[in-house]
């Protein structure tokens, strides 16, 4: 199976080179400092929206640790980004990964609230 999806990967990148060719050239002249601020507030951006779901699934009642919503939410958001569609991909995900985790369904207090 990952062979077929390194094999998927090459054909995509290779079907959509110049857009990678064109990304890397914004890139390349792109500030590092503005980077840094955009990667910063990325990352910060993420840091805050684990903590939010963090507490909106303990008022459901689930008890689930910061880095481990962390994890979740990263995932989900590289799945929402990745794939077309992908905000129902990484929904369903991370439905997933609550229910496997025992967390109660939502009761419009904050349980199984997904982000991403």
């Amino acid at each position: 199976m990952s062979a077929a999806l390194v094999a998927a990967a090459v054909l995509i990148a290779v079907d959509r080179r110049q857009d990678l060719i064109s990304a890397r050239r914004l890139v390349a002249t792109a500030r590092p400092e503005r980077l840094a601020v955009a990667a910063f507030s990325e990352a910060l951006s993420l840091a805050c929206l684990a903590s939010l779901q963090r507490r909106l699934l303990r008022l459901g009642g689930a008890r689930l640790g910061l880095g481990l919503v962390g994890v979740m939410i990263v995932a989900a958001n590289a799945v929402a980004g990745a794939l077309p569609g992908g905000a129902a991909f990484a929904a369903a995900w991370q439905f997933g990964q609550m229910r496997r985790r025992r967390v109660p369904p939502g009761d419009g207090r904050g349980g199984r609230t997904p982000g991403g």
